[in-house]
């Protein structure tokens, strides 16, 4: 099985001999969270041995390939609409959005990071609602971490227009207040 590595370890860092649905989710939050980090060094790491864009692409899409499934969901992960963003698909968002390293980048909604590849992680400006995807976005040593509603941040003076070069997210696909509150 696609998981069987991850449920071991996490088996171990847990001490018990049966994963809970908890556990198995935040085993998965915790490798989304370095697999985001592991990636974007890739990502430069590529760039400075002069790959192209192709080959960076390919060499992520065999990682996906090969990483574990992240597909446990909870009551609140699906309450709050959090998918995980494969990372070629992260890496094209970089390219269509023009990232460069040495500019300032945000995302609302920042989950575990994988949208930040294309970036230097330290000029990044990252939001989120849960908690344990925020202590995961710390202890991966983002720039700046802020915490709350994305649709608040700009109210509650944490970004100011214009201070990030772009802005990349994964919004939620649907509202919890209905259709109407999202074209307002």
């Amino acid at each position: 099985k696609k998981n069987d590595d991850l449920i071991e370890f996490a088996k171990q860092a847990f001490r018990v001999d049966d994963l809970d649905l908890l556990q198995l989710k935040q085993a998965q939050e915790d490798f989304e969270a370095a697999l985001a980090r592991y990636a974007g060094q890739r990502v430069t790491d590529m760039r400075l041995q002069g790959s192209n864009n192709r080959a960076i692409y390919d060499y992520l899409v065999e990682l996906y390939r090969s990483q574990p499934w992240l597909n446990v969901q909870t009551t609140t992960s699906m309450a709050s609409q959090q998918y995980s963003t494969p990372v070629p698909i992260s890496f094209v968002s970089g390219l269509l959005a023009r990232v460069r390293s040495t500019e300032t980048g945000y995302d609302p909604t920042g989950g575990n990071g994988l949208l930040t590849i294309n970036g230097n992680p330290q000029n990044l400006i990252l939001n989120e609602l849960e908690h344990h995807r925020i202590e995961n976005l710390k202890a991966m040593e983002y720039g700046t971490v802020h915490e709350g509603d994305a649709l608040t941040i700009m109210e509650r003076g944490l970004v100011l227009p214009q201070q990030a070069d772009y802005v990349l997210m994964n919004p939620p696909f649907g509202g919890k207040e209905g259709k109407e509150a999202q074209t307002n």
